[in-house]
């Protein structure tokens, strides 16, 4: 006689297909922003950690800040075994993060592009000079200057 036939159906298998392709385009986007707030957190972490290098540099080096960051790996004591690299840098390798002495004072920046990998903040031309606050967009920075 009639067996039955068990199975799904071409239809019912391209349903559950396009169902399942719908919910990951929800999804993947979402997970794609939580991984960019971790990268945001860890570099504002390294920053924090370059701050305080440099900091201790500066107590111990006739209060002189280093003109670049690998200064601190000669540093005594040394504080960080190695520089970190920026996670939003575009070099390949990764790049150390940047680091300016503002010219003609005793003020330094260290600082990530951020996502959209372009310096963004500003300088104001007060004396001593400040970081406009309003132009620091997506950048990431640790200064002893004020922001403001």
């Amino acid at each position: 006689m009639f067996k039955k036939k068990e199975g799904f159906t071409l239809i019912e298998l391209l349903i559950v297909i396009s169902v399942i392709a719908i919910l990951a385009s929800i999804i993947i986007p979402s997970f794609r922003g939580m991984q960019q707030e971790g990268d945001i957190v860890a570099a504002q972490g390294d920053l924090n950690t370059l701050k305080t290098a440099t900091e201790s540099y500066y107590l111990h080096n006739n209060r002189t800040y280093p003109t670049s960051l690998t200064e601190l790996l000669s540093a005594s004591p040394q504080i960080v075994p190695s520089i970190p690299k920026d996670r939003f840098s575009t070099c390949s390798p990764p790049c150390d993060y940047n680091y300016t002495i503002v010219s003609g004072t005793n003020y330094y920046i260290i600082w990530s592009n951020g996502p959209n990998e372009v310096k963004d903040y500003s300088l104001t031309t007060d004396t001593p000079p400040k970081i406009d606050k309003s132009s620091i967009k997506d950048d990431i920075i640790t200064t002893n200057l004020s922001i403001e």
